[in-house]
């Protein structure tokens, strides 16, 4: 599973399974991975989805996570979002890769302005560094890509509605126009995922 990066800012303060056999964290230690603020101490940061998903949960946590919000990402897998400064979707909202779901805030046990960002597969935490693959600068590619190949498929289908009309068929557009976005959205993120574990096994 590839996701995209959560934040802008890759600066990562403290890593997956840190802290062992602290007081707050337990035997087992950090159960995710948390980014700081582009500025530091600075509340406002984007939280963007990291993938095309179902909002599980919406809530707030007193004593750990604070604002947070929980992403089903399909196949057993789920996003957690903690400490947000105030979030923008509900539960049972799709939410597709990029679009922003919160802001980066300092609420619940936290210490200043950062994410805590978790991956579970089922009940067990994993290291979301295996999975947080796509970077923001590939995704704009992606949407470059697709606003390109919509405006090719809008001259195509123009040019079919208009052959459609001469020989009297009855051609709905906007139904045309939706099956090609989802086709070809399909076909674009499927080749930006390709190459990002192109690039990923260029740096191993």
């Amino acid at each position: 599973m590839e996701l995209l990066q959560p934040t802008i800012n890759h600066r990562i303060t403290q890593g997956f399974r840190d802290n062992p056999s602290n007081g707050f964290y337990g035997f087992f230690g950090h159960t995710g991975i948390d980014f700081g603020a582009v500025v530091a101490g600075k509340e406002g940061d984007k939280l963007y989805a990291c993938a095309d998903a179902t909002v599980k949960k919406v809530a707030f946590d007193d004593n750990g996570y604070g604002n947070y919000i929980e992403l089903d990402l399909g196949w057993g897998y789920t996003a957690l979002y903690a400490h947000c400064k105030s979030i923008v979707v509900s539960a049972g909202m799709k939410v597709y890769m990029g679009q922003v779901i919160a802001f980066m805030g300092t609420t619940g046990h936290s210490t200043a302005p950062h994410l805590h960002f978790e991956i579970k597969q089922f009940v067990v935490k994993k290291n979301p560094l295996d999975y947080l693959i796509i970077t923001h600068e590939q995704l704009m590619q992606f949407e470059d890509r697709i606003r390109i190949m919509e405006e090719q498929i809008r001259s195509l289908i123009e040019a079919d509605i208009a052959l459609a009309a001469k020989i009297n068929l009855h051609v709905s557009d906007l139904e045309v126009k939706d099956i090609a976005k989802k086709q070809v959205k399909k076909g674009v993120l499927a080749f930006v995922k390709r190459a990002a574990r192109r690039n990923k096994k260029l740096k191993e």
